[in-house]
């Protein structure tokens, strides 16, 4: 049997963190996320007493494990959503609407920009909606716009897989809409707009 040859591959640590700070500060934020989630569920439900019975507690405190573990995977990788849909789609059930909004003048923009200049409208967080039958090289390339339209709080952002550069179109149609969009969306395009 021939032997082959292995190289180490050198890791690194997040933050420059060791293995062990790494460990513990994710032990810690568990244990936060599990009080404030667990004293909220107490808030809301005053009739559960988690000291009387702790395999309630235990119940809780596996579910959010769980759903720990699922959103990570969806952060990691978003398209686990969009296989979702599709294979609801293909089950012949229903998927949702996007929700329509008319632009208001400082109010704030929702939807996407794609590197051609076409802006697509939908809700806040619906964007998987409209880009659920878009090619993922196009969805790299696009600008996406969140808003509340209360004015303020509104984001722009590009997507973390993109090379986060405008095209002509976008820069284009930005310049043309700007009136429309929130402060905060204004300001976090200031160093893209010529």
């Amino acid at each position: 049997m021939e032997k082959v040859q292995v190289y180490a591959r050198k890791s690194s640590n997040m933050y420059g963190l060791t293995d062990k700070q790494l460990e513990e500060a994710f032990t810690l934020y568990d244990l936060l996320v599990k009080s404030k989630i667990t004293s909220k569920i107490q808030e809301e439900y005053p009739m559960l007493d988690f000291d009387e019975d702790d395999s309630l507690l235990e119940l809780i405190h596996r579910v959010i494990d769980l759903a720990t573990v699922e959103g990570a995977d969806m952060v990691s990788d978003h398209r686990v959503i969009n296989n979702y849909r599709e294979y609801l789609k293909e089950q012949g059930q229903t998927t949702y609407s996007v929700t329509d909004h008319e632009f208001v003048e400082g109010k704030g923009v929702c939807g996407a920009l794609f590197p051609d200049g076409k802006f697509v409208k939908c809700g806040n967080a619906e964007h998987y909606i409209i880009m659920e039958n878009v090619d993922f090289e196009i969805q790299k390339k696009c600008v996406y716009f969140s808003s509340l339209h209360d004015g303020k709080d509104g984001v722009a952002t590009f997507s973390p897989f993109g090379d986060k550069l405008l095209t002509d179109d976008q820069s284009k149609w930005i310049s043309t809409n700007i009136i429309y969009m929130d402060s905060n969306q204004i300001s976090m395009l200031e160093g893209y707009l010529s």
